[in-house]
């Protein structure tokens, strides 16, 4: 090599100097860097169109959940309305109802109040015997509430109660038979309506009283003999440990 010009073996020159080496390898240096800088390129955009896309993926999601859920709305809105009417027209009807069942009992009852007015009226509540059977009646609840705490003597006066009801038909014929020695007018119907009402009813109630206190008193009794059975074991843990 002389003067930057290449000669070769076989004595003949070869053009071209290191500028031009130089300048083909500036080049080739270029060419990658433009290379370079268009895959990064080509990478940015392959980039933003898939955002793009996923934008574009969301906001139809976005458009079908609002749609979704304005029609949710829609129905839950017409549901509530239809239940709504439901309940008003089953509450129309429970009106009717009880109005109709008012007015059935007020139908019902007032004959009934009547007739016991009229047979509360027809009775002489002066007459002797009568007065004795109430002043009977009394004594017998206080009686009963007195002695609520005698079992024993509470079962006497309950099965008392129990036989003056079963004996009721018989004093009705009985004393039918012979009003007129005590009573200013009969009162004693075959049907048993006066002995019924003034003799039974009366002793009914109280036998009730007498079993809902002999129930209370049998409960507590329970219960005193379930705390003393605890008591019992409770001192035998005791002693077992000593």
């Amino acid at each position: 090599m002389v003067g930057g010009v290449c000669v070769g073996v076989d004595g003949e020159f070869h053009g071209g100097s290191y500028a031009d080496g130089g300048g083909r390898g500036g080049g080739t240096r270029e060419g990658m860097e433009r290379k370079r800088r268009g895959s990064s390129w080509a990478q940015c955009g392959a980039v933003v169109y898939g955002v793009r896309k996923s934008l574009a993926v969301y906001q139809q999601e976005l458009n079908l959940s609002s749609t979704l859920f304005c029609e949710t709305k829609k129905i839950s809105v017409r549901r509530m309305e239809e239940l709504k009417s439901a309940m008003e027209e089953h509450m129309e009807l429970m009106a009717d109802l009880v109005q109709k069942f008012s007015s059935d009992i007020r139908a019902g009852l007032g004959p009934a109040y009547d007739n016991f007015i009229g047979f509360f009226h027809a009775i002489d509540w002066k007459e002797p015997w009568l007065m004795g059977l109430v002043a009977f009646h009394v004594a017998l609840l206080l009686v009963a509430i007195i002695s609520r705490k005698k079992t024993n003597f509470q079962m006497f006066l309950f099965l008392l109660t129990l036989v003056g009801v079963y004996l009721a038909e018989t004093l009705n014929r009985f004393m039918g038979k012979n009003w007129k020695n005590f009573s200013g007018q009969n009162y004693f119907d075959p049907s048993g309506l006066f002995m019924s009402v003034l003799w039974s009813g009366p002793l009914l109630v109280i036998s009730m009283i007498i079993l809902i206190n002999t129930l209370f008193s049998l409960c507590y009794l329970i219960v005193r003999w379930k705390r003393a059975e605890l008591r019992h074991r409770a001192r035998a843990a005791r002693n077992k440990q000593e």
